[in-house]
């Protein structure tokens, strides 16, 4: 080696500075230095990989879709916070009717207090804790009782609704008929032979008093389910009624409903209060799913329930006399009520759709429908709440597009992309009731209620129907029932189950989940007149997969127009001009962007938190005030993408919705 060395200094070439290298005995010198070479390489490669490695985690660098484009930064302007994301923006306008398409009743909004124990437990959660009337303390000055006065005046104008499964099994405590035999007014107790899954139940007169003065004190009425059992017998050879899937069924009860059973003299109580101005009692309800296969503790054909209904018109009217019916139009307001009759409604059932048409033209025909104001049914389409799983998937990124008008009332096609995310049974559905409504001899048409609607049965599907995601059914259902003209809307439930807009954060408090604030800007700014709106593409006339909704405002300024548009896309944010007419008004326009909170990890919207924010702002209190942002009239609308805008145009005076407009809808 030192020969070597010396022999390359002697020809002027510059010795390797290596020591290892010079030390190194080889006899072949060139492959000794390659492979010295190598070893040095792969050490820098390995260290640049770690450094990188480590780069990454602390950088937190998202992955990015290569199919996607993401040409700016889309930004809404809000009051504190500013949302950002990095999406695929696509450009459509919006196209209103100047015909009205749809009416509702003032207020359309409703909703439910149920019955059910604590101890109810549904898919392994059980979600009623203090939330029902079994366990509520509803009297004077009791946290319940605030709260609840809070959320109801906060969702005003809007109804209140009490009942639920095991309305037919509660006994009221007031004073009977001496000839009436009565079992003990007990609490609810577990009974797992039959399918409800409770026996007993009692009402006490307080808490009767109790639901009204809530209603009062929240300026709001309220419609209260009484049993249609009472007066009824088990079938002996039965000890609980099971699930019926294909008729004929077995009612699992004999015998007919009985005033004497309690509801007589409940409803004497309830007009002795009506006499003093203390009565919020609107409606009355009989029954809860007791309709042949769709029934729950009771499987009745329709003509024996509607022998009830008529006993109960005749008992309310020797009870009223010849008091006015409630006005409908007014029921949001105690003060019209006063003494006034309320309402009877019903049958309150969910019946598979092969069975809607024929059972309630049964119903109707034998003498229901002189005895109804009001024909009522439960919705339940997105199916049993174990299933949120699988609903996920219909709320998100579907499409619509290719299509050169929306028709919800085509239902020829086989693609249900048409009625996205509303399926094509949701449709026929409300088609078969709109004939069943016609099919009546006493009235030209029989206003339809959605007395009860919670997305999914079972208490719910958790993490979804109580979450964010929850408003890409929800604002969707009450839309087009709306379009419908169906008269009122009652979402399951105020509190309780996992469906509720309220949750419990403690013992003393109730903090809104999302579709809370949903409901509560649709019973404050849409009116009762529906008008027809789209969405379409910048560049052709084809649909683009967003859905849009307009309506009159609500009467405090019938004058204004207000448009609901919903983005359920994951990555695309809507560009959407608005129409020429709208873009010259002298007042901005304002608008409501709800959103989810965003994820640390890559700032999207996070739809299944129950928290929800309004334009940037969290919304934590039912009472939180709804604070608009101002836009010229003439700038685009931008909505982001998992969001949903409602927009006020004001003084758009737009032909039907000027407060001076008639108009004749049938």
């Amino acid at each position: 080696m030192p020969e070597r060395i010396e022999a390359r200094r002697r020809s002027g070439l510059t010795p390797p500075q290596n020591k290892l290298y010079e030390s190194y005995p080889s006899n072949d010198d060139e492959r000794d230095r390659r492979f010295f070479l190598s070893v040095k390489n792969w050490s820098r490669i390995i260290i640049m990989m770690i450094a990188f490695a480590v780069l990454t985690v602390i950088v937190g660098g998202r992955k990015r879709d290569s199919s996607l484009v993401y040409p700016r930064e889309i930004q809404i302007p809000v009051q504190r916070q500013i949302h950002k994301v990095r999406v695929r923006g696509e450009k459509g306008r919006l196209e209103i009717s100047k015909e009205i398409v749809g009416l509702t009743s003032i207020p359309y909004i409703c909703v439910t207090l149920d019955w059910w124990p604590e101890d109810k437990c549904d898919w392994g959660v059980c979600s009623w804790h203090r939330s029902t009337l079994s366990s509520l303390d509803l009297r004077q000055g009791s946290s319940d009782r605030q709260e609840l006065t809070r959320a109801l005046r906060a969702l005003r104008p809007a109804l209140l609704r009490v009942g639920g499964s095991l309305q037919d099994l509660v006994t009221y405590e007031v004073k009977r008929d001496k000839s009436a035999e009565f079992n003990e007014c007990e609490p609810f107790i577990r009974n797992e032979a039959d399918r409800i899954g409770y026996r007993g139940g009692c009402l006490h007169l307080w808490q009767f008093d109790a639901l009204q003065d809530l209603a009062l004190d929240a300026d709001t009425s309220f419609i209260f389910g009484i049993s249609g059992l009472h007066g009824r017998d088990r079938q002996a050879d039965i000890s609980g009624c099971a699930k019926c899937s294909t008729p004929p069924c077995e009612p699992c009860w004999t015998g007919v409903w009985r005033p004497e059973f309690g509801a007589r003299e409940l409803l004497k109580h309830a007009f002795k209060r009506a006499k003093q101005n203390r009565s919020a009692l609107a409606a009355i309800s009989l029954g809860n799913e007791l309709c042949g296969v769709g029934g729950i503790a009771a499987h009745l054909p329709p003509e024996a329930l509607a022998r009830d209904f008529v006993t109960l018109a005749t008992e309310i009217k020797a009870i009223w006399k010849n008091q006015d019916q409630s006005l409908f139009s007014k029921l949001a307001f105690p003060s019209i009520i006063r003494d006034r009759r309320p309402m009877i409604i019903g049958p309150d059932c969910q019946l598979p759709l092969d069975a809607i048409d024929t059972w309630n033209t049964r119903f109707l025909l034998a003498g229901a429908d002189k005895a109804l104001d009001a024909l009522t049914y439960h919705l339940y389409w997105l199916g049993a709440g174990k299933e949120g799983h699988r609903m996920r998937r219909y709320l998100t990124d579907r499409q619509i597009r290719g299509q050169k008008k929306y028709n919800a009332d085509d239902l020829s096609t086989k693609s249900d992309s048409l009625t996205w995310p509303l399926d094509r049974a949701f449709f026929a559905r409300l088609k078969a009731f709109e004939r069943v409504t016609r099919s009546s001899t006493s009235h030209s048409k029989l206003p339809l209620w959605v007395s009860e609607s919670g997305g999914a049965y079972g208490s719910g599907a958790p993490n979804l129907t109580n979450t964010f995601i929850s408003a890409f059914w929800y604002l969707d259902e009450l839309a087009h029932m709306a379009r419908y003209s169906v008269s009122l809307h009652c979402r399951q439930s105020l509190l309780g189950g996992n469906y509720a807009l309220l949750r419990r954060e403690n013992d003393h408090q109730l903090l809104p989940n999302p579709d809370f604030l949903a409901t509560k800007l649709w019973a404050n700014l849409m009116g009762s007149r529906v008008l027809d709106a789209t969405i379409l593409s910048d560049s052709s006339d084809t649909l683009l997969d967003a859905r849009a909704y307009a309506h009159c405002r609500l009467a405090v300024n019938q004058n204004d127009l207000v448009v609901l548009i919903i983005n359920s896309a994951s990555r695309r944010a809507l560009f959407i001009d608005v129409p020429p007419a709208l873009t010259s008004l002298p007042a901005k326009r304002l608008e409501f962007h709800v959103s989810a909170p965003t994820t640390q990890v890559d700032g999207r919207p996070d739809i299944y938190e129950n928290r929800v924010l309004l334009n940037g702002r969290q919304f934590s209190q039912v009472d939180d005030p709804l604070i608009p942002i101002s836009v010229a009239a003439a700038k685009p609308l931008v909505i982001n993408p998992l969001s949903y805008v409602f927009v006020i145009f004001q003084g758009a005076h737009w032909p039907t919705c000027r407060t001076s407009a008639s108009f004749n809808f049938q």
